[in-house]
């Protein structure tokens, strides 16, 4: 969901001074959420449920480090296989950031999966539109423990740069020794097009997991991106920090979607 607003806070600045990146995520973050886009489709939920039980292990110590965002490593080239589609892991720059929800899992979830995406977003979009190979109405209440769609979407940011997107969205119930959690994972299915000559986005990953805790939940974030901005001055370091501030920001406008509706 903050894709279109990831690609435009990378190319519409054109002054980038004093950046100093987000730090390396312990390896076992980065490795974990590499490990679960990857077997985001498998047939049974075996190694989903073991990534997701470590995975709360390690946020018992590093979630409150994780709410600042960390620079994770390039995704794996089986994770980007798993996909279907062959790929180029080289040029990926990647963020994981995690945030803590007031609200019950199963609320996230209806927002993330049924509310208007356009509407909790704001005016990051022009068009937003997903569409789903099933009726979504059964995944909420885990009627239905599988859900996939393609989303399209239109932004245009400053008068200077219109994005267009098609992506598909996947999202899974895997339950746990904890309890139900979710996973959520979605890729382009074509390179992004923008109307800047020389401005590209060819590639981006994207993995949120939803995790029950305490009468509340905690969504992790992780994305990878595959851009190049042509002659804008625009470097790793300042990449990493936009990608870890719409994390951020997605979190805050989700929250306050949740609190209002």
């Amino acid at each position: 969901m903050v894709r279109s607003r990831v690609w435009a806070l990378f190319l519409v600045v054109f002054v980038v001074s004093g950046c100093k990146p987000p730090p390396p995520a312990p390896e076992a973050l980065e490795d974990l959420c590499a490990y679960l886009f990857e077997h985001m489709a498998d047939e049974d939920d075996e190694a989903l449920e073991e990534g997701l039980v470590n995975l709360e292990n390690w946020l018992v110590d590093g979630l409150e480090k994780t709410q600042d965002g960390y620079n994770i490593e390039n995704l794996s080239l089986d994770a980007i296989e798993s996909t279907g589609e062959t790929g180029d892991n080289t040029a990926l720059v990647g963020a994981s950031v995690a945030s803590v929800s007031k609200h019950e899992l199963d609320r996230q979830i209806q927002a993330l999966v049924i509310d208007d995406q356009a509407a909790i977003f704001g005016d990051n979009y022009v068009v937003f539109d997903r569409s789903y190979e099933t009726d979504e109405s059964c995944f909420p209440g885990r009627d239905c423990l599988h859900l996939e769609g393609t989303s399209y979407t239109e932004s245009s940011w400053a008068g200077l740069l219109d994005v267009v997107s098609e992506s598909t969205v996947e999202f899974r119930w895997v339950e746990t020794p904890s309890g139900w959690m979710m996973i959520q994972r979605s890729y382009l299915n074509h390179p992004a097009e923008i109307n800047w000559e020389s401005v590209e986005v060819n590639a981006q990953y994207f993995l949120a997991v939803v995790l029950p805790c305490k009468g509340s939940s905690v969504r992790l974030q992780a994305m990878w991106i595959d851009a190049e901005y042509g002659v804008l001055p625009v470097g790793e370091d300042f990449a990493l920090n936009q990608l870890v501030q719409s994390l951020q920001d997605a979190s805050g406008m989700l929250e306050t979607w949740m609190d209002e509706n």
